[in-house]
């Protein structure tokens, strides 16, 4: 079950990906629009580490989580500096919300899980 849904987090986040990127094409090679690249990878980069494994990586979902808080940063800096519509901006926010409201449940999920190992280990 874990997995399913980190296959669909990891899908969402690519979208997010190329959505960004398709809006940052021309500021790329600027500190923002570098720091916006490699926030955005990093998340789908981490999310797909973790489903990777057998069970899922629950550091890698959980470093991704993170991340997920300093991209919604970077896009608000970002507003600042590059041309970015707001409703993109929105959007864009809205997005990163829902994938952390899921990306909680399965960390919650895989604690469980990891928890659940732990007192077969100690019996």
């Amino acid at each position: 079950m874990h997995s399913q849904g980190l296959l669909a987090v990891w899908e969402r986040s690519c979208r997010l990906v190329i959505a960004i990127h398709n809006h940052i094409v021309d500021d790329i090679r600027s500190d923002m629009g570098e720091r916006l690249s490699s926030s955005v990878i990093a998340i789908s980069c981490n999310l797909a580490k973790s489903y990777d494994v057998s069970p899922p990586c629950k550091r890698s979902a959980t470093i991704a989580y993170g991340q997920l808080f300093e991209l919604s940063a970077y896009i608000n800096l970002a507003a600042n500096y590059l041309p970015l519509c707001p409703t993109e901006i929105k959007q864009w926010q809205t997005e990163i919300s829902d994938i952390q409201k899921q990306l909680e449940a399965i960390i919650a999920q895989l604690q469980d899980l990891d928890d659940q190992r732990e007192m077969v280990i100690n019996c």
